[in-house]
């Protein structure tokens, strides 16, 4: 008699994942975003900049949106227009020009009406395809070149955090 108690082979079916070079990508690449969450989103609600995320991410989209025009790679512009969004934030609210939550408001606005403008002007299907693949992702399909700059990223804020440590309390 055959007594095959079936959680066992669902367990080692599950097990049997983990052989794929796919799986790990996005369990590592999972766990990184999770830590990278957690680490800044204490700095950003300490500081009470909480729609921060917000605007940073719609900046992002309008880098993506633009690299799609020009057919360039999307990850290059993202960063960049990432790294510009978040600056130019905090220039202007060092300054003590408006309060926070308009600055937010104008950057979080703005870069979505550029990101509009910019996927209405890279129209068609494979643009509009990769517009929604970077919109909502998907960790399992992550490129390798994806993976290795959010590493590089991950590993750069962690520094950059511990340095700077004292400034940003």
């Amino acid at each position: 008699m055959n007594y095959d108690l079936g959680i066992f082979n669902l367990f080692e079916e599950f097990l049997n994942l983990f052989s794929y070079q796919f799986v790990w990508k996005a369990l590592i690449a999972g766990i990184l975003i999770g830590i990278m969450g957690a680490i800044i989103g204490v700095f950003i609600l300490l500081r009470g900049l909480v729609f921060f995320g917000e605007a940073v991410a719609h900046s992002a989209f309008a880098g993506a949106g633009l690299a799609l025009l020009l057919q360039l790679n999307p990850l290059g512009l993202t960063i960049i227009f990432s790294i510009g969004s978040a600056v130019g934030i905090q220039y202007i609210n060092d300054k003590k020009i408006m309060r926070d939550e308009i600055i937010l408001g104008i950057f979080f606005t703005a870069t979505m009406a550029l990101a509009i403008i910019f996927v209405n002007l890279a129209s068609g299907y494979f643009a509009m395809t990769e517009i929604t693949s970077i919109i909502f992702g998907n960790l399992l399909i992550i490129k390798t070149e994806s993976f290795i700059a959010m590493i590089i990223v991950c590993i750069i804020s962690i520094l950059i955090l511990f340095v700077f440590k004292k400034e940003l309390h």
